[in-house]
């Protein structure tokens, strides 16, 4: 009986963790979300913090490491999907956080950062460090996440279902933040859909 507990035990821990079906699409949760952020963008120079969704947006929040450490706020809310372009628009706004180097030159380094983002350095920081991802285009408060150059999802996209890629039947309606969870919204494409 101690391995049934075990077990229920262990996926009431992994269950949150993990995506949710809807009648309309697929929720996925924050902390799913902060692990793959982590994997995909923790190195030298960044460390994903922490990444929050409520019903007005989101908040990533990023340690940048150089020079001195200082953790950066982005605020962001998804704006319309545009599907014939297949693109997904994301609002965003950054704020300096708190100085965490534990240096007197790295606080100093610090100050010059936020300085630094106040007067738009920020953006171009980041654009520096999304310049390999092909399909991102960061411009002031607006990124660009470019589904077609995406190599995993544009696959998705043409896989064929029924003589026709899926992306001419199925189509990405919204995206929504809520209730801690990245809720994708799918409808049926319609002949006027396809632009």
């Amino acid at each position: 009986m101690a391995s049934a507990s075990n077990w229920r035990e262990r996926w009431q821990q992994l269950r949150p963790q993990l995506p949710a079906l809807h009648r309309d699409g697929i929720s996925l949760p924050a902390p799913l979300l902060l692990a793959q952020l982590r994997k995909a963008l923790d190195g030298d120079e960044l460390e994903v913090q922490a990444l929050q969704l409520g019903d007005a947006g989101g908040e990533l929040q990023l340690l940048l490491k150089k020079p001195g450490q200082r953790l950066l706020h982005i605020h962001f809310q998804f704006a319309p999907v545009d599907w014939p372009a297949r693109r997904i628009d994301i609002h965003f706004c950054l704020s300096g956080g708190e100085n965490r180097d534990p240096t007197l030159a790295g606080r100093a380094l610090g100050k010059l950062v936020l300085l630094g983002l106040e007067s738009g350095l920020g953006l171009r920081a980041l654009q520096k460090l999304a310049a390999p991802l092909d399909w991102l285009q960061l411009q002031d408060g607006l990124a660009s996440v470019h589904l077609q150059q995406i190599p995993g999802i544009a696959r998705w996209l043409q896989q064929p279902v029924l003589g026709k890629p899926l992306a001419e039947r199925l189509r990405l309606a919204a995206i929504d933040t809520t209730d801690g969870a990245l809720r994708l919204r799918l409808a049926r494409t319609t002949p006027i859909d396809q632009g």
